[in-house]
């Protein structure tokens, strides 16, 4: 699947999930319990959890519900796949609010202002994918929990082992993006 392709169906996706988010759910709770906060935070680390108490009420249901959909009890993959696409849903809602008042800065920016610089590449490049995962792709989250991730496999896997080869990237910006990476808990 080109990259094109990818970002369309995953947009497409988007959209159906924020259409369903205006449809009432009867016997939803109406916000998120302890169980799906640790589920957050082991499946999408704790950034997941950045932008949760920001949702509305109605939407704090619709994630709990996409959690705990017993339609995709054997299946988690996709309950986590489902629960990535809203997530990436709300960052990137936050973020649009974010850039009306922060202009020229990264939503949000890093707590460490030297991992700024591959913060940015991700913007760029590989949140679309990364950010939270999608079925396909591990979060950068699940690359940081795996270890192992050094620049030079970095720009082995850009260069050639990716989905989206090549990707171009300078030694230097391999090493911001790996150390952003690395970052991500």
């Amino acid at each position: 699947m080109d990259r094109q392709h990818h970002e369309l169906s995953r947009r497409l996706a988007a959209m159906a999930l924020a259409a369903s988010l205006l449809m009432p759910r009867p016997g939803v709770a109406a916000g998120l319990d302890d169980s799906d906060g640790k589920y957050l935070r082991s499946h999408f680390g704790t950034d997941a959890t950045a932008y949760v108490d920001k949702l509305a009420d109605r939407e704090k249901a619709k994630l709990h519900e996409l959690i705990n959909d017993p339609n995709y009890k054997d299946y988690p993959e996709i309950a986590a796949d489902n629960v990535a696409q809203f997530l990436f849903e709300a960052h990137t809602r936050y973020c649009g609010n974010w850039h009306e008042s922060h202009a020229a800065q990264l939503c949000p920016p890093p707590a460490d202002p030297a991992l700024l610089p591959g913060k940015e590449i991700a913007e760029r490049s590989c949140n679309t994918c990364h950010l939270y995962g999608t079925i396909e792709t591990p979060s950068f989250y699940r690359l940081a929990q795996q270890g192992g991730l050094t620049a030079e496999r970095l720009a082995t896997s850009l260069a050639s082992g990716h989905r989206m080869s090549p990707i171009t990237l300078a030694p230097d910006q391999v090493e911001s993006l790996t150390r952003y990476i690395r970052s991500v808990k």
